[in-house]
């Protein structure tokens, strides 16, 4: 049994799947800002539910952000909690990687580029970019470009987050059907015993992004 959890920003996710059963449980609930999360208090509902055995879970797919720090930093935290309790081992994933897991769901070509967009409320944004490939993970790379500089970047590209719009590759835009459908991807992840980082915009009023690794 595999759990994916994350909080990268006020939707609040964690489901269980497996390759024998599918997508076993599944919920989503949203955390008003400033309140406090109860991720971890839910997971545990979630497993007891179940009837399944932390200790007993393949792997665990997180979900990095990028989003703010508190809602970010939530499900990470969580995460190797019970990696590092359980001895399970975790993979995590931006939002550019899932973008592109459910872009192949969705039959886009393996040559199509995506393009990852986060404002930083200055008229400037971060970006990266990648191609959707047919396995493994793309590279993320952001760099700080103009709206005008961004306008072109996509131009032709699947746009896969904005930070400040909702977009039709973010994990919100992803029906139970695809979920389920990306399952086989998200166990051929991979999983590792390494610490989960987080992405996450520093401070909101001016967009520094915290870089991976």
């Amino acid at each position: 049994m595999y759990l994916l959890l994350g909080s990268p920003s006020s939707e609040h996710v964690a489901a269980l799947f497996s390759s024998e059963h599918g997508l076993v449980s599944h919920l989503s609930w949203n955390v008003p800002k400033g309140a406090q999360t109860d991720l971890v208090e839910r997971v545990g509902v979630l497993l007891d539910t179940e009837r399944v055995d932390a200790a007993e879970l393949q792997g665990l797919v997180v979900l990095t952000g990028p989003g703010s720090f508190s809602f970010s930093r939530t499900g990470v935290v969580a995460a190797n909690t019970f990696r590092f309790a359980q001895g399970v081992s975790a993979v995590g994933l931006d939002c550019l990687q899932w973008g592109v897991l459910l872009a192949r769901v969705r039959g886009v070509a393996a040559s199509a580029r995506v393009v990852s967009a986060l404002s930083t409320m200055h008229d400037s944004w971060f970006i990266g970019e990648g191609v959707v490939g047919s396995v493994g993970l793309p590279e993320l790379v952001y760099e700080r470009v103009s709206a005008s500089e961004l306008e072109k970047r996509a131009s032709g590209a699947v746009l896969v987050a904005d930070h400040h719009q909702s977009a039709s590759y973010t994990f919100s835009a992803t029906s139970m059907e695809e979920l389920e459908l990306l399952i086989p991807q998200l166990i051929q992840l991979p999983f590792s015993n390494e610490d989960i980082e987080p992405r996450y915009i520093v401070d909101p009023n001016i967009g520094s992004l915290q870089p991976k690794g």
